[in-house]
């Protein structure tokens, strides 16, 4: 149902998830992608406590799935097995506040995830806040620790949506949807 987005972290899996209304349930899948013709066969799934979730993202040094959700404002970790089996919640990052739009930033809205490799930090757009947090990520005693180390603001009602990092440049460029900017 509605999987607005994908992330094939490899030929043989493709994730995506279900965008609907938290009271509607939406999950998280995971899918072996065969070899011979490139069909799908569901492993499994796994619930997403946050409505109408947007974006999907790999992370490759984290071993795990992050999406973010629009309608609750939070992001969600999610580890995977050796199988491409997706583990339950490992972490959730829930953003509060508002910004000057009132009717499109009454609240928190994460609008995308991704992940900086180099230093293991999380980037999630916050449309509804308008800013963009920065996570680190870190293993401490086999387990992940994520904390927030930056808030960026961008321009009150702007809207950050998308986000992307140019390695040769170590800049991030991110795309706002309600000004229709970049920044």
């Amino acid at each position: 149902v509605n999987p607005s987005y994908l992330s094939i972290p490899s030929s043989g899996y493709l994730y995506t998830h279900t965008e609907v209304l938290a009271e509607k349930k939406p999950v998280v899948q995971a899918y072996k992608i065969s070899k011979n013709d490139s069909s799908l066969q569901l492993i499994n799934e796994q619930a997403i406590p946050g409505g109408c979730p947007c974006y999907i993202h790999f992370s490759k040094k984290n071993n795990c799935i992050l999406v973010a959700c629009y309608e609750t404002g939070n992001t969600i970790l999610y580890p995977i097995a050796k199988d491409g089996a997706l583990l339950p919640v490992l972490k959730e990052l829930k953003h509060a506040g508002s910004s000057v739009n009132k009717l499109r930033q009454e609240s928190a809205h994460a609008h995308a995830v991704i992940t900086d490799e180099s230093f293991n930090n999380i980037l999630i757009t916050d449309l509804g806040t308008a800013q963009v947090m920065v996570y680190h990520a870190d293993t401490v005693n086999k387990k992940l620790e994520v904390k927030l180390a930056q808030t960026v603001s961008m321009p009150p009602g702007s809207g950050p949506r998308h986000i992307i990092l140019y390695a040769e440049t170590n800049h991030a460029y991110i795309l706002n949807e309600l000004t229709g900017t970049v920044n």
